[in-house]
């Protein structure tokens, strides 16, 4: 028999498949209001010129779903967060990627 289109799916129930997505964009809807709120997420774009008054935070929210997205890919992102409630939150992320990934292989 010929695999589907989707078999990759089949070692997880669409239910999974389903609270990991809701999950990956409340994840990254609850890093980007942290890190907004967080002043240690704020930076000078340009850390040479110390006379520059404008702040910027680099967890936007396209950054904050690349973040998320590349976490379950166990792969990386050019953002990575500075404040304790950031990395708290990330920390969590990544364990339950983890064990996400962990669950997929062995059902595989």
């Amino acid at each position: 028999k010929k695999p589907s289109l989707f078999s990759f799916l089949s070692p997880l129930s669409l239910e999974i498949w389903i609270y990991t997505f809701a999950a990956i964009f409340t994840v990254s809807f609850i890093l980007l209001i942290i890190a907004r709120c967080s002043p240690d997420e704020w930076r000078n774009p340009y850390p040479c010129d110390t006379d520059y008054d404008y702040l910027e935070n680099r967890f936007t929210v396209s950054n904050t779903l690349w973040f998320s997205i590349g976490t379950l890919m166990q792969q990386g992102s050019d953002v990575s967060p500075s404040a304790m409630s950031t990395r708290l939150i990330s920390g969590i992320w990544w364990f339950f990627t983890l064990i996400l990934i962990s669950s997929y292989t062995a059902n595989l």
